[in-house]
């Protein structure tokens, strides 16, 4: 018998946890031309193994980053067309200050990425502190 449960999602493509088990969207389920000028949005989810899941998510990156025409700059360079010019100006400051540090502690700049947990989000870090979402 199926079940039918209504949730309330913070993205379209998410994913949640129920009774200590993970639940995928699998696809959607497309409605009457009435409910979807209303926003009515229906989905089916599946149970999925997370380690398996994960695995799956970390292959399907690695190779689709060795294609040569692959460029991942595009993903960033997104990110940042999205912000406003004041978000902007701000993280250009904190990557001239961090430069500036590393430059005079003869160090590399702390700049790195953080990712979230299973596409939640990714994070621009600068010296060991937020900077930016690239991705929400």
């Amino acid at each position: 018998m199926s079940e039918k449960i209504k949730l309330r999602m913070t993205d379209d493509s998410g994913h949640f946890w129920m009774d200590d088990k993970l639940y995928k969207l699998k696809d959607w389920i497309y409605p009457s031309k009435e409910e979807a000028m209303r926003g009515v949005h229906q989905a089916r989810f599946v149970e999925v193994d997370p380690a398996e899941y994960d695995q799956r998510i970390e292959k399907l990156a690695q190779r689709i980053k060795t294609y040569p025409q692959v460029d991942l700059l595009d993903v960033v360079r997104d990110a940042l067309y999205d912000m406003s010019l004041n978000q902007i100006s701000r993280l250009e400051k904190r990557l001239d200050k961090e430069e500036a540090v590393a430059k005079e502690q003869k160090t590399e700049p702390r700049v790195s990425t953080r990712r979230g947990e299973r596409g939640t989000c990714v994070e621009l870090r600068i010296g060991d502190r937020w900077g930016a979402q690239l991705r929400i």
